[in-house]
């Protein structure tokens, strides 16, 4: 499947509902990333035993590391994050003022999402290391098909990166100061 062609324009995040945006990256993204994230592991574990080798398990490493965090982190979003958005617009739309929280601000959760998006980005950027830019699978030890694999995860992931950090969390760090008012 590919993501590229089913992404909007930015132009229609900067002026969707944060609702709409926040589907769009569940249902394009997570789900991507539940369907990714296996079926980079098992090609990991082939490529770990019939190519064998420390550069093989170099990036089974970085990858189990990646999935593990991932994993984690569309939990926080989806059972903490994202309800926290969605109650606000909700708030904002009724004309109510902000929903207490037990996070606090938004910007409490936000901070965490960002600082793993950085430690994302970082993995991303091992696996590109270790693979030559992705162009490479003998450097790494690994098969063609994962190179190609990791090489979809790279764009898919810092597109769904790039959605959160630059539009979604500053439109709902905004949101949450024009329900303070």
């Amino acid at each position: 499947m590919n993501h590229e062609a089913e992404q909007a324009p930015q132009a229609d995040w900067d002026q969707t509902t944060l609702s709409v945006l926040i589907q769009h990256i569940l249902d394009t993204h997570h789900a991507y990333l539940r369907e990714a994230l296996p079926r980079l592991t098992q090609l990991a574990q082939a490529s770990n035993s019939a190519e064998g080798g420390k550069d093989a398990a170099g990036v089974c490493g970085v990858l189990e590391g990646l999935r593990a965090e991932i994993e984690s982190h569309m939990w926080k979003e989806e059972m903490v994050l994202f309800p926290l958005i969605r109650s606000l617009e909700e708030a904002e739309a009724s004309g109510k003022p902000a929903p207490p929280s037990h996070c606090g601000s938004v910007r409490n959760p936000i901070r965490v999402m960002e600082q793993e998006h950085e430690a994302a980005k970082g993995a991303l950027e091992e696996l590109k290391k270790r693979t030559v830019n992705y162009t490479d699978p003998a450097a790494a030890g690994v098969s063609a098909a994962m190179v190609q694999e990791l090489r979809r995860l790279d764009e898919d992931l810092r597109h769904h990166i790039h959605l959160e950090d630059d539009i979604l969390f500053p439109r709902a760090i905004e949101l949450e100061a024009r329900l303070a008012v």
